[in-house]
């Protein structure tokens, strides 16, 4: 989180301050750090988790990275941030649906594109 909101401080200087920052920003699996808010999500392989360095974390802090990124939105213009993550925090699930581009299902049902990864590890 602290990476996370160094990066975001950066941009939000940027975008204030004359600077040569780009004024775009990619994360990547943000709630797998943060702590999951959706129940899907909250079942991960412990052993794993362990390995990698992640311990529970704090759901509130995933709900507030978020709600920063709306009110960044409301406050400036002319930056990109990309988010790829598998869930959204369930209260403000319906609020985040305007800022969603595009969206990937495991199994492709119900009209969806299937993700890369999902793709991978198809046989033929």
């Amino acid at each position: 989180m602290v990476s996370i909101g160094c990066v975001i401080s950066l941009l939000a200087y940027s975008l204030e301050h004359n600077s040569n920052h780009p004024k775009l920003v990619l994360i990547d699996t943000v709630g797998k750090y943060l702590s999951k808010t959706s129940p899907k999500y909250q079942d991960t392989d412990k052993a794993s988790d362990v390995n990698e360095g992640i311990t529970q974390g704090d759901a509130t802090k995933y709900t507030e990275m978020y709600k920063q990124f709306i009110l960044m939105n409301k406050l400036y213009e002319d930056f990109q941030i990309i988010i790829v993550d598998n869930d959204l925090p369930i209260s403000l699930e319906s609020e985040l649906q305007y800022y969603v581009i595009k969206h990937f299902v495991e199994n492709g049902i119900g009209g969806e594109s299937k993700g890369f990864v999902d793709d991978a590890l198809m046989t033929y």
